[in-house]
């Protein structure tokens, strides 16, 4: 059946050639194969190997040939016979190693043809990787506390595979948290506890904890550990960042400074105070604050003043000057690129 079919494509293509206007209804090809360019192949645990074989068109009636196939996950693999005869296909096989990949992933394979005139062939392969070692319900934690306060957050380690796995020893990358773990199910389920103790100095700290297990393919488990230390008056966020500023396009439509307005909250642990006033050392800056008298939450917008631009680069920062003794100044930082 595909030489009559590879003669008819071969006729059709001649006739178009020397006689195009004989072509309509004179000639009928195939249609053109359909392709599955998707592949979903569910669940599968980490460090399992899924493959796929794509069915790939070639040309109905000249032979082509596949010049590569570009994959965009570094652990995927691709095997094919480059050489497609006419009215014939390839087979493309996607093949993935799924052992440094997690929850919901996708891989594309680009086909690409000798023929540089041919549009290439997306396929992809997608799915679910469940973790051999899984952090629930995040493999991090954020605190958010004051300094005299203690706080403390529970995860839960849970091991899939099918022998146990055990963490050996815990490594503490950070002086603001302390860790202690418990075997619920020894091999199988443990319970991570993480607290900030109180006394700590104000300040952000992203640190970490890295659980060694005797898992080959998991050894290092790694939980972030966020943690923020609060002044009794604080600002949330504690700096001001306008990324980069194109200084023409906000001159040419002035109403783009609404879109780049900062807003910050100065807010204080316990009853009111008075902000007596705001300065920066930044000239483009524009500030307002709300509510004019004492409050236990400020607002502050922060806006860039078109009329005051120049290209530079932005650093600087806001003070506020308080009521309240024990924090007379608050200081927010400031930084921006203008070109």
């Amino acid at each position: 059946m595909a030489r009559p079919t590879r003669i008819a494509a071969l006729l059709c293509s001649l006739l178009a050639l020397i006689a195009p206007e004989r072509l309509a209804g004179n000639c009928t090809l195939p249609p053109a194969p359909s392709v599955d360019r998707q592949y979903d192949f569910g669940l599968v645990r980490q460090g399992e190997k899924v493959s796929h074989t794509f069915s790939v068109p070639g040309d109905p009636a000249v032979p082509v040939l596949i010049a590569r196939v570009d994959l965009t996950q570094a652990d995927m693999t691709a095997r094919f016979d480059p050489r497609v005869p006419a009215g014939g296909s390839a087979s493309v096989t996607i093949t993935w190693n799924t052992a440094r990949v997690t929850g919901p992933v996708e891989g594309q394979a680009v086909v690409r043809w000798a023929d540089k005139a041919r549009s290439p062939l997306t396929l992809t392969l997608r799915g679910r990787v469940r973790p051999i070692i899984e952090i629930l319900p995040l493999p991090a934690v954020f605190f958010s506390v004051y300094r005299d306060e203690l706080v403390e957050q529970t995860v839960t380690i849970r091991n899939y595979d099918d022998a146990p796995v055990h963490i050996t020893r815990m490594e503490s990358a950070g002086e603001h948290f302390t860790a202690r773990l418990r075997a619920v199910r020894p091999g199988q389920e443990y319970q991570l506890s993480v607290a900030v103790p109180s006394g700590g100095a104000p300040g952000r700290y992203l640190e970490s904890l890295v659980l060694h297990t005797d898992h080959p393919i998991r050894p290092r488990v790694r939980i972030a550990v966020n943690v923020l230390i609060k002044r009794d008056i604080h600002a949330n966020p504690d700096e001001v960042d306008f990324g980069d500023v194109s200084v023409d396009e906000l001159r040419r439509s002035p109403s783009l400074t609404d879109l780049l307005t900062q807003t910050i909250l100065v807010k204080r642990r316990e009853g009111p105070f008075e902000i007596r006033s705001v300065r920066s050392d930044v000239a483009a800056l524009r500030i307002v604050k709300s509510p004019d008298g004492p409050s236990q939450i400020f607002r502050l917008d922060v806006m860039l003043d078109p009329a005051r631009l120049e290209r530079s680069t932005l650093g600087g920062s806001i003070r506020l000057a308080t009521s309240d003794p024990a924090f007379p100044e608050i200081t927010v930082p400031v930084r921006g690129v203008l070109r």
